[in-house]
């Protein structure tokens, strides 16, 4: 079987690793500034697709998530 065991590629630390590799002012949420930085790295990302990926997840409004 050549497919990996996805639970073992995704862990809680794992996420936790590159969520505060992210979150570089360590406010504890991903600011509009952060999620675009990672987004549009090396990527065909632009900033309308940020947005809207902002808007999709930022449940309460505050522009971050």
């Amino acid at each position: 079987m050549a497919s990996v065991d996805e639970q073992k590629l995704v862990t809680s630390d794992r996420l936790r690793m590159v969520f505060d590799h992210i979150d570089v002012d360590k406010s504890g949420a991903l600011s509009y500034n952060e999620i675009k930085e990672i987004l549009c790295f090396e990527s065909d990302f632009n900033m309308s697709d940020v947005d809207k990926i902002i808007k999709q997840a930022d449940l309460d409004g505050d522009g971050e998530i």
